[in-house]
């Protein structure tokens, strides 16, 4: 009787068993990790995306004054973009150090993200100082962001397409909300911030349970499970070519070294693999145009918003429905991608020529660039009449510039890891440049805010803002763009200097 009673008991504990591994599986999987890293990338810029949506309710909420409204968020996000770079900087360097698969880094960066925000939720029920502290706890936030997103894109490369979605769908999930409480408390702009900043509080707190999990699950499979002969592509002795099948461009021919895939341990052949990975300015030079593409919108996007396109074209009220309605298309331009790479098998190895047309895609945005500023600065009145303070040419601009650049730079992310891919996978050389392209990227961002906080002082100093746009000088055209130029990056760098003496005070 008792030995049956053990036997059932051992059954019911093996049923238990198989049933956690085949969820671990499951989860592990490549559906199961492209939710979970999906769902951390949700939630990773979501802080700062609620700031960019609802720019006016927390201007008002804040108690931030109409005329630097513009300033104080662009020089938000500057800041942000400065402590980001330092930040994957310092990450960036310690992992030249350490394998790009370790996982200690990213649970202890993930952590102190989550604390941060701790913090935030704290100080936005400070009735002093609120403005202050606002900026000062979104830039601590950022430096986590940045410490962590350098651990985060590496061991995620393969949802490259996934996580860009995620990103434009948290955009739209705070769109969506905002919408709503716009039509039931437009009124009460500390009540609309408080229940964003919650609601994305606890999907971190969520998004980061679900990363502590996928790591550590990850980081097991790989210590106790030997690679499989299944997942090496197959190697001929008479091609120096790899097969059509894979996505590298020389993939180590196994059996010229005299090595028998069938025969021999397959870690053997996996190492042999790792070890011929092409160098990283291999991997460089092979990506190089999509990572330009990550790049060269990102650049003009960033002297546009938010300081220019609306702020700077639109009063204040005017502009919400602006920054609500880009969300949504800049999530249509990423979701095209996404499809593409779900159902065109070409974009997820080494670039044909036909996926650098995608270049023409910039063309839109480099037109809304020119035609904003030459509004601002315009030769005739009538000119500048047909888009300062009209909402609708404001909007069609806007949309179409994300549109665009929604659509490139996924290209590109999703190029770089696809130009990077060795034997059907991204190894270390090539996490590596996934790395090194989320830095450049970071890098990029904080300059050209830089610029942008630079021209907008200029600008203003100038007379060339809201409401009236009277000009308080007497230069000549060429004289007058050589020293606005001069002055956007005389006046940026002394933003840069001044970040560091806290003269955020000025505008609030």
């Amino acid at each position: 009787m008792s030995n049956n009673q053990t036997n059932a008991a051992k059954n019911q504990t093996s049923i238990l068993n198989d049933a956690i591994h085949k969820l671990d599986e499951s989860m592990g999987g490549h559906a199961g990790g492209e939710f979970i890293t999906g769902f951390m990338a949700f939630t990773l810029y979501m802080f700062m995306q609620i700031a960019s949506i609802i720019s006016r309710h927390m201007a008002v909420a804040l108690n931030i004054p109409p005329d630097t409204t513009g300033i104080y968020f662009t020089k938000l996000f500057g800041a942000r973009g400065l402590v980001s770079v330092i930040a994957s900087i310092m990450t960036y360097l310690i992992k030249l150090f350490i394998s790009e698969d370790n996982i200690i880094l990213t649970l202890i960066v993930s952590s102190l993200m989550l604390i941060s925000r701790t913090v935030f939720l704290f100080f936005l029920y400070v009735e002093k100082n609120r403005a202050l502290y606002v900026y000062n706890v979104l830039i601590m936030d950022a430096m986590c962001v940045g410490l962590f997103q350098m651990t985060f894109y590496p061991l995620t490369a393969d949802y490259v397409s996934a996580i860009s979605l995620c990103f434009k769908i948290s955009r739209l999930w705070i769109f969506v909300l905002q919408l709503i409480m716009d039509l039931a408390i437009y009124d009460k702009p500390m009540l609309i911030v408080k229940i964003h900043y919650w609601l994305a509080y606890i999907l971190s707190f969520t998004s980061t349970g679900f990363w502590f999990y996928f790591c550590i699950s990850r980081h097991n499979r790989g210590t106790h499970k030997r690679p499989k002969p299944t997942n090496v592509p197959k190697l001929t002795k008479d091609s120096e070519a790899p097969s059509q099948n894979t996505n590298d461009t020389q993939c180590v021919s196994v059996s010229e070294e005299g090595i028998n895939p069938s025969s021999k341990d397959p870690e053997s052949l996996e190492e042999k693999i790792r070890d011929s990975e092409p160098s990283f300015l291999t991997h460089l030079g092979n990506s190089f145009s999509p990572l330009m593409m990550c790049l060269v919108t990102l650049m003009m996007k960033n002297i546009l918003f938010p300081g220019l396109l609306p702020y700077g074209l639109l009063e204040r009220d005017k502009s919400h429905i602006v920054n609500m309605f880009i969300t949504p298309v800049g999530l249509a331009g990423t979701s095209i991608v996404h499809g593409l790479k779900k159902n065109v098998a070409s974009i997820n190895r080494r670039w044909e020529w036909y996926w650098h047309f995608l270049w023409f895609l910039a063309i839109p945005p480099a037109i809304i660039f020119y035609k904003t500023l030459e509004s601002l600065h315009p030769s005739s009145s009538s000119a500048r009449s047909k888009i300062i303070n009209n909402r609708t040419a404001v909007l069609v601009m806007a949309l179409v510039f994300h549109f665009c650049h929604s659509l490139i730079e996924s290209a590109g992310y999703l190029g770089v890891v696809s130009n990077v891919k060795y034997c059907n996978e991204v190894r270390e050389r090539g996490r590596k440049m996934v790395s090194t392209n989320q830095l450049l990227g970071e890098i990029t961002h904080f300059i050209f805010y830089k610029i942008a906080v630079g021209y907008n002082v200029t600008r203003i100093s100038l007379g060339y803002h809201l409401p009236k746009f009277r000009p308080n000088h007497r230069m000549s055209r060429y004289n007058l763009c050589a020293y606005i130029l001069r002055e956007t990056f005389v006046r940026g760098f002394d933003d840069f200097i001044r970040d560091f003496k806290m003269n955020i005070r000025d505008y609030i």
